[in-house]
């Protein structure tokens, strides 16, 4: 199966990976792969793989805290302090400023 290889934001607490963008199409190689460049452009066989592989996943940055979506998720439940951290707040004005 081929794969996609993409960037993005690694978060250590919850352990998810935020993609920012794929970089490359790693082909697989295999003449049974849709996606693949030796893939026969005349082939009618219906046992042909057309899904991608796990994408392999090239962290840009790495911070030690949750996510977005885990800390929205818990915001009722995390401690003021831990609502805002400095790396969020930095994230914020790169974003919007």
């Amino acid at each position: 199966m081929c794969r996609y290889i993409a960037d993005g934001r690694s978060y250590q607490k919850c352990g998810h990976f935020v993609r920012l963008h794929v970089v490359a199409m790693l082909d697989c190689g295999s003449r049974a792969c849709e996606r693949s460049i030796q893939h026969p452009s005349t082939c009618k066989s219906t046992n042909c793989t057309s899904n991608l592989g796990p994408e392999i996943q090239r962290p840009v940055v790495t911070y030690d805290e949750y996510c977005w979506h885990c800390q929205s998720t818990a915001y009722p439940f995390l401690e003021r302090s831990q609502r805002f951290s400095f790396s969020n707040i930095l994230f914020l004005i790169a974003s919007f400023g």
